[in-house]
């Protein structure tokens, strides 16, 4: 404030942009609908200039503003909304039970859990003495009452401020009040005697003359940026705690092994993009913030529950539309690997505590404690198998050597079949029942849809490689190459089996396919000069599948196709 009374304009700007938003969250989490919490955060900035010719300090302090907001809304209208406000069902259901407080409840809460105000300052805000306040806040957390509220409230909280702003930019709200004359800030009482001219906005070429050198300056624009990566930093780290929660799972799960997928896990990329803007902003000075928060939505979107893209593919259907259904998929299989690698890591390291160290155990066994949810069971463990169970995973004993989940079940199966395009239904099988299902398909088939997803793979638009394609392809590359189980593909005699040679000659004769057709041109020659029963390549093509560098060249042959198909 110090500063703002020294007419430092910079800092005056940054208070009012700050009350702006304070006032609007106020407004939403009151209970009034955002297209009004937008009207009256508009209409009260516009009043603080109108309003009178001099301006006091006290008008520009929170807590005065605070009541002259919740005198308004007092009398406003509460319209509990049909649609969606959040991305968390919990949150908008937790939103709407406060909305339905009585308001001598609800608005302590609201200023206690959500602004930090103390007791005290509850108390001058709404005029009341200091036990009702408390009392206030207790009532309602007693008629809320359910697990984990406090949690649930910290959530919330972190999900009104991830709220997109309704409000006009700030340039327009001051536009509004132009014409105004100059104003003056008094301090007012025995402590505030002294008058102190904040800045004329008699000329309004002047004002936006001086507006203009603020915003654009090298400072303020380093300022704003910081402040952008600090906080996709926040919010990223903050969605990434909530749905780990929701699913039951430790915050170190993430820490998985990296080389499962390449070094391109949701978390890994997120950092590299932040260690991006950093450098962008050292190298410019600004950052683009519509490409943040574009970025920062589809990083969300990559750690979204299933749950919470299944339900929102229910409230829009994508039967009709091929494109955004294969997204949807690509969306849910990030979702699902992201969440059967933490689960996966959990059930291993738990096994040994759960059976003992010297136990000659079978995963069965395993699996049957594990399903009788037992009190013994480690709580983290017993907390994940119901986010599993929440989530639409089942667990899988695969050969008594060890348990996995797989995620899909009768239920959630159909609801994907009705809401997407039926041409999605093969990747569709591959999320619901792991890619190893695919071995089950004959060879043939295998061939043909190995054709046919390289194309899908060279064809987006996307930079990336989407990582439901390209898990399939490799999976399909590792079965017709025998890789899974080398002895499948040899006869008696140690050659390869006419049946595996006529796949392999069909991909390498396949001119359309530069992806498997270069890998197996050369195989085939080895395999031909030492009459079909040896060949380096196809020694080593796991590892080179599995390798990054595999990723890398796969870009690197789609970026040639497409150059090629822009100069055509």
């Amino acid at each position: 404030m110090d500063r703002i009374v020294n007419g430092d304009h910079e800092a005056f700007m940054e208070r009012i942009t700050f009350l702006m938003r304070e006032v609007e969250l106020l407004s939403v989490q009151y209970g009034v609908t955002t297209e009004d919490a937008k009207t009256v955060t508009e209409t009260l900035f516009v009043e603080v200039y109108q309003k009178r010719h001099l301006l006091t300090e006290e008008l520009l302090e929170e807590d005065e503003l605070i009541k002259r907001v919740l005198s308004r809304l007092a009398n406003m209208e509460l319209k509990p909304s049909t649609d969606r406000l959040f991305a968390f069902i919990e949150d908008d259901e937790l939103h709407n039970r406060i909305m339905i407080l009585n308001q001598t409840w609800r608005v302590p809460l609201i200023l206690s859990k959500f602004h930090t105000k103390t007791t005290s300052e509850i108390a001058a805000i709404v005029e009341i003495p200091e036990q009702q306040v408390l009392d206030a806040i207790n009532g309602a957390m007693q008629k809320l009452d359910e697990p984990n509220l406090e949690k649930r409230l910290e959530f919330l909280g972190r999900s009104y401020n991830r709220l997109p702003s309704e409000v006009s930019d700030l340039e327009s709200i001051l536009a509004k009040s132009a014409e105004q004359p100059a104003l003056e800030v008094k301090k007012t009482g025995a402590s505030k005697k002294k008058t102190i001219l904040l800045w004329a906005l008699g000329a309004v070429l002047a004002f936006f003359f001086t507006y203009g050198m603020i915003m654009n300056s090298d400072t303020y624009q380093q300022s704003v940026g910081e402040k952008i990566i600090e906080n996709a930093v926040k919010e990223f780290e903050d969605q990434l705690d909530r749905r780990l929660q929701l699913a039951g799972l430790p915050d170190d799960k993430l820490k998985y092994n990296q080389s499962f997928s390449h070094g391109n896990d949701v978390r890994t990329r997120h950092e590299l993009f932040i260690i991006e803007l950093r450098n962008q902003l050292q190298e410019q000075g600004k950052i683009n913030k519509k490409r943040v928060g574009k970025e920062q939505v589809a990083f969300m979107n990559r750690i979204s529950l299933p749950t919470d893209l299944i339900d929102q593919l229910e409230k829009e259907p994508l039967k009709n539309d091929e494109k955004n259904s294969m997204r949807f998929l690509s969306e849910l299989y990030e979702s699902v690997q992201f969440l059967t690698i933490s689960y996966s890591m959990l059930l291993e390291e738990n096994m040994n505590k759960v059976l003992g160290e010297e136990y000659d155990y079978t995963s069965s066994d395993y699996m049957e404690t594990l399903l009788a949810k037992d009190e013994t069971l480690p709580k983290t463990l017993r907390e994940a198998l119901d986010g599993m169970e929440k989530h639409g995973f089942s667990l899988i004993s695969f050969e008594d050597i060890f348990v996995y989940p797989v995620f899909g079940n009768e239920e959630v199966e159909k609801t994907l079949i009705e809401n997407l395009h039926p041409s999605v239904d093969f990747y569709l099988s591959i999320i619901t029942g792991g890619v190893d299902h695919l071995e089950i398909y004959p060879l043939d088939d295998q061939v043909e849809k190995l054709l046919e997803i390289e194309q899908d793979l060279l064809v987006t638009d996307e930079e990336s490689i989407d990582m439901l394609v390209f898990s399939a392809y490799t999976r399909l590359l590792v079965y017709i190459n025998g890789l899974h189980e080398e002895e499948k593909i040899y006869t008696p005699l140690r050659t390869v089996k006419d049946e595996y040679r006529d796949a392999w000659l069909r991909i390498a004769s396949n001119g359309d396919n530069p992806i498997s057709g270069q890998l197996m041109q050369d195989i085939v020659q080895e395999m031909e000069a030492s009459g079909w029963t040896y060949s380096a390549k196809h020694r080593d093509l796991i590892y080179l599948l599995f390798n990054e560098r595999f990723e890398q060249m796969v870009l690197q042959i789609k970026e040639k196709k497409n150059m090629k198909s822009s100069d055509l």
